[in-house]
């Protein structure tokens, strides 16, 4: 039985050294590494990112999407799809992704919610906050929408509905934005046409909700 790894000198990146290492560990240990010795690449791309290499595992990869990429610096006309290998991440990324470009453009409501404006955040029942969420991504255009300010700041609609209310629901009691203020705040970025700067009823929402 072997006592050190096997290694070559000549050129330790090949197929054949990756198979003496995993029979190097099956002797050791009788594990037989089946899958990790499945693999369609050249090992000779590998030198410089891994040492003593005999073989790969297999990663699940969540698809997300489709994203319409229309950010400050990247633009996609088409559609983009996502891979994550990351569970959590994957889906986060299908919450975030499917409300916010499934739904497509929303109509603009208007510039009144509907809702009583002296009504608090702290509080408001669930049915509330998804109506309030509606209404804020309509006046934007839809969900995962921005408008920069020519101050450097700027007012965004929620990636979805439920991050949206996620980050209502996190106001706390010291939380003394209303409803009025919510909609004074977005009618005057969007109203701006362009907005200069973020209207004085954001402040308190940004404390509120952690950021718009």
């Amino acid at each position: 039985m072997a006592t050190k790894i096997p290694r070559s000198k000549e050129n330790d990146y090949t197929r054949e050294m990756a198979q003496s290492r995993r029979r190097f560990v099956q002797e050791r240990t009788g594990a037989a590494l089946e899958h990790v010795g499945s693999f369609s690449f050249d090992p000779g791309v590998l030198p410089g990112n891994v040492e003593n290499f005999m073989g790969v595992a297999q990663v699940p990869i969540g698809l997300a999407g489709p994203l319409r990429i229309n950010g400050e610096h990247a633009k996609a006309e088409g559609e983009r799809l996502g891979a994550c290998v990351q569970g959590g991440v994957t889906q986060l990324l299908v919450a975030g992704i499917q409300p916010g470009t499934g739904g497509g453009d929303l109509a603009d409501p208007g510039p009144m919610s509907g809702k009583d404006r002296s009504q608090p955040f702290v509080g408001l029942p669930a049915a509330d906050l998804d109506d309030l969420c509606d209404w804020t991504a309509g006046r934007f255009g839809g969900y995962g929408r921005r408008i920069n300010c020519a101050d450097g700041t700027y007012a965004s609609s929620a990636a979805s509905k439920s991050a949206c209310v996620q980050s209502y629901q996190r106001a706390t009691p010291q939380c003394t934005a209303t409803v009025g203020d919510l909609e004074d705040c977005i009618n005057g970025v969007v109203d701006a046409a362009p907005c200069t700067r973020l209207p004085a009823a954001c402040v308190e929402l940004l404390f509120c909700a952690g950021g718009l």
